[in-house]
């Protein structure tokens, strides 16, 4: 009898390389994203939205660094962007249902700086323009306050540290 395929379940999910960018302004804010996964016929348990940083899943044969700069243009029009180093690594699980699979994410974030950046939005995919519904951005006390749900869940920890101390020397795993 053959394997599942990957993504059928939670046991067996489908591996997604995702490569996402720390965009600092001149301010020391940093850009964030609403991500509300509604409207996908979702039960109300599933509906979600959280804040996450500008990135994506990388292209066959496409590098980390390579996907952090084409999501910086598909997602906020962003092009000739200096990009940092990886400062953190993040692995999680979960179920996407408008593609109905599991997908394990790994995440490589980048750091990058900009003095300023109007965000333009009309290069999304028209996925991400469905479920990526607001753009804001953030300073580190209004973090702090929010009752939003920041990902990864202790961003605005990272996000301070990354300010006070810049990029470690080598990037280190962060929580869910």
């Amino acid at each position: 009898m053959s394997e599942p395929p990957p993504g059928n379940s939670r046991e067996n999910p489908r591996l997604r390389p995702a490569a996402r960018v720390v965009l600092i302004d001149g301010q020391d804010r940093v850009l964030l994203f609403r991500a509300e996964l509604a409207g996908f016929d979702l039960t109300e348990a599933e509906r979600r939205v959280f804040w996450i940083t500008p990135g994506g899943g990388l292209n066959p044969g496409e590098s980390w660094e390579a996907a952090a700069k084409r999501e910086l243009w598909e997602e906020i029009g962003l092009q000739d962007c200096d990009l940092g180093p990886c400062a953190w690594l993040r692995e999680h699980t979960f179920f996407f249902h408008p593609g109905g699979r599991w997908y394990t994410q790994q995440e490589r974030y980048f750091v990058a700086r900009v003095d300023s950046h109007d965000v333009v939005t009309r290069h999304q995919e028209a996925f991400e323009a469905q479920f990526m519904t607001a753009h804001r951005w953030w300073t580190l006390a209004e973090m702090h306050v929010s009752e939003d749900r920041l990902v990864p869940g202790n961003l605005a920890e990272l996000f301070g540290r990354l300010l006070a101390e810049g990029p470690p020397a080598e990037p280190f795993v962060v929580g869910v």
